[in-house]
């Protein structure tokens, strides 16, 4: 009979991590504000959490075996689109879609903005975000989740979407590249290789962030009456690596902050020249792009993606396509 005795203690363990553990690593890294805040929302969630057998569910042995290897994995394995999600460098999803591209249907026509030479298919602006985890402060209690997609992930889906309705085709990834953190711009950089490879004719390569070192004050402005994010460019420079063609990527930098302000007077802070390259040798128009910062809402976020995706529309738009013009040049040999 002991190795029944064994069996069941084994049986026994695997159970509590399975009930205890996840939830207590979540909460862990969220905080004592976070659990603060979810169990005011949702009391019988914290009240389970307690005691785990209040709620007397009954769990297919199936089930139960699933989502632990799903958590040693960190995929979640009910969802195919989740797994196979995780084997590619840069999966583009909407809609829980994750094919390895996505070529979404344009809108009405943006004047001047044609695609370039490659063939009607090609998507002319590619969004991802290295440090996916970063959010809202204001909006989720925390500045950053671990492993997972934050606010800036439902600020990229809006700034896609909004870009579409400009007749302006994207190519966007959800990718998750911050787990590990130290290694985010190494893991990023291959989902922006392979965009540019997948659509070699991209006008700008947009890396979407949210700030960490403004007030509340430097974060928001009032624009049509309603309270909107700031927006700032930052562009990396040669300071520790080479990176030889930077100011072209500053000169486009410097060109968008101008008609967004132009257009919406204090929406854009202006261009950060920092010393990291933050992948943009990758292109000469790839800039890393801060919407909001730990001091915003959400909303207020989406609010800027919206007009920030309306004017880069119009410089598109402005730009020249042409087998010979210029943009077409320069992009084909710094790529």
């Amino acid at each position: 009979m002991r190795w029944v005795r064994a069996l069941v203690l084994v049986w026994s363990a695997c159970l509590f991590l399975w009930v205890l553990w996840p939830p207590a690593c979540g909460l862990a890294r969220a905080g004592g504000n976070a659990i603060f805040q979810w169990g005011r929302q949702n009391p019988r969630s914290l009240l389970h959490l307690a005691l785990p057998t209040l709620g007397h569910e009954a769990v297919r042995p199936a089930t139960a075996y699933r989502y632990l290897f799903g958590c040693l994995a960190g995929v979640n394995l009910s969802s195919r689109a989740e797994m196979l999600a995780s084997q590619l460098p840069a999966t583009v999803s909407f809609a829980g879609e994750v094919p390895p591209v996505v070529r979404h249907e344009p809108g009405p026509a943006v004047p001047g903005a044609r695609l370039a030479a490659s063939g009607n298919d090609s998507a002319l602006v590619g969004i991802y975000h290295t440090h996916t985890g970063e959010t809202y402060a204001l909006s989720d209690g925390v500045a950053r989740f671990d492993g997972r997609a934050g606010g800036v992930v439902t600020v990229g889906r809006v700034l896609a979407r909004a870009l579409e309705t400009q007749g302006i085709k994207v190519v966007y990834s959800e990718k998750i590249h911050d787990a590990p953190y130290a290694r985010s711009y190494l893991a990023s950089r291959a989902t922006a290789e392979a965009m540019l490879r997948w659509h070699p004719d991209l006008v700008t390569l947009l890396d979407i962030h949210r700030d960490a070192a403004k007030t509340r004050a430097q974060s928001v402005v009032r624009i049509g009456g309603r309270q909107v994010a700031t927006i700032l460019l930052v562009v990396g420079s040669d300071a520790r690596e080479p990176f030889p063609t930077w100011r072209q990527n500053h000169a486009f930098a410097e060109r968008l902050a101008a008609a967004l302000n132009e257009r919406y007077p204090g929406l854009c802070q202006g261009v950060r020249v920092k010393s990291g390259r933050y992948n943009q040798f990758l292109h000469p128009h790839a800039l890393l792009v801060e919407i909001g910062s730990a001091e915003n809402h959400t909303e207020e976020a989406v609010r800027a993606a919206e007009l920030f995706a309306e004017v880069l529309a119009s410089v598109i738009g402005q730009m020249d396509f042409g087998t010979e013009g210029e943009e077409t040049r320069s992009s084909k040999e710094d790529v």
